[in-house]
Formats: structure tokens, C-alpha cells, sequence
């Protein structure tokens, strides 16, 4: 699955999906990648968290960093969609839910269903990346699941978010203790 565009009073919303029932980020493991010969790559990876259907950032890599669909996740493994180069990677390459488009953006909604409420005290997080370096990075929202014994959220800012850098991110993060099964959609259009 890959993201889904919709065109709402002339404006392209792009949505980001992800699902699966461990931790929002995790490394890559170590070893070569493998050409599936079906337009997909098989990447080594160090947990086995996100689902096929999953948009994702890969960070830290010479050839496949960048917002990748996840085709399958194989065990101990995810085939995405690229051209295949030959490479090695390493637990030093990230695999992390963020909406990175390379373009000015505006966030516009964040909802999250998970399988069961959560018991286990932890936030979930979005966090803006600045491109301008670390001095500029936000917390923009923090939520704990456990309090309200929550099985869905959904959140839009009551006022505009905008990323006027093309380097900006949002990056979110969740540890998921109890590993609940859980389908997170971004939203965000262009500005």
C-alpha cells in the first residue's frame, strides 16, 4: 500500500500509513541488501515491528534513505520499493514513522487505533526536526494513551503547523511496551 492522495477544494492532502504492534522506530540489522528482482529490495532489519502496507523514513544509508513503502516484512527482514543497488547496512541505519516530503508542508491531522488500550505509562510523540539543526526542534504534541485508557486518537491542530524548510520533519515516536497492533495515519499537504 502506498500513501493515499486526496484532492480536497483544489488541495492535494497526502496521507502517510503505517501499521504494526511494536515500537515506532527501530535499526536496520547488519547485512547486504538483496535485490527481489520485482522492483522491491530486501533490507535486513533489527525488529520485526512494522507491517507491509507501512510508509517509512530510512535514515543513515549510502543508496535507500527516504519515505519507503513497505511491500512485506518477511521475518527479521522488510522488502521496499526501490531500484536495487548493491550495499551493505548497518544497526547504525534508522527505520522511523516521520513525514518527510522535501517540500514546504502544513500538518493537518494525526490519527492512531490500536488493538487495545495501553495500560503501561508512555508518551507518544511528535517532534518537529528542524533543518535548521537541533537549537530548533519542537515537541509539538505528547500523549499518553494509558491515562484515558484509549483505543483511538485523533488529533487536528487547532492552529496551522507549517514547515516552511524543505528539511523539516516530523518525526513520532512511541515505544509501545505492550506491543499493541496499531494503524497510525499522518495527513499534510503542501504549502
Amino acid at each position: 500500500m502506498k500513501s493515499v492522495n486526496i484532492v480536497v477544494a483544489n488541495e492535494l492532502i497526502e496521507t502517510i500509513n503505517i501499521t504494526g504492534n511494536g515500537a515506532l522506530n527501530t535499526t536496520l540489522g547488519n547485512g547486504a541488501v538483496a535485490d527481489n528482482e520485482d522492483g522491491t529490495v530486501k533490507l535486513p532489519i533489527a525488529a520485526d515491528i512494522f507491517a507491509a502496507g507501512s510508509m517509512v523514513l530510512i535514515e543513515g544509508t549510502t543508496n535507500y534513505d527516504g519515505i519507503r513503502a513497505i511491500r512485506s516484512a518477511p521475518a527479521g527482514y522488510v522488502n521496499i520499493e526501490a531500484r536495487y543497488i548493491a550495499e551493505t547496512v548497518t544497526t547504525s541505519d534508522t527505520v522511523k514513522v516521520a513525514i518527510s516530503p522535501s517540500y514546504p508542508f502544513e500538518l493537518i491531522e494525526v490519527e492512531i487505533h490500536m488493538s487495545a488500550a495501553p495500560t503501561t505509562s508512555e508518551a507518544f510523540t511528535l517532534t518537529r526536526d528542524a533543518g535548521l539543526g537541533v537549537n530548533y526542534d519542537t515537541l509539538i504534541r505528547s500523549i499518553d494513551f494509558s491515562v484515558d485508557s484509549m483505543i483511538s486518537w485523533s488529533w487536528t491542530p487547532s492552529n496551522r503547523l507549517i514547515y516552511p524548510d524543505p528539511d523539516d520533519k516530523i518525526r513520532v515516536a512511541w515505544n509501545n511496551a505492550e506491543a499493541r497492533t496499531y494503524g497510525l495515519t499522518l495527513k499534510y499537504r503542501r504549502i
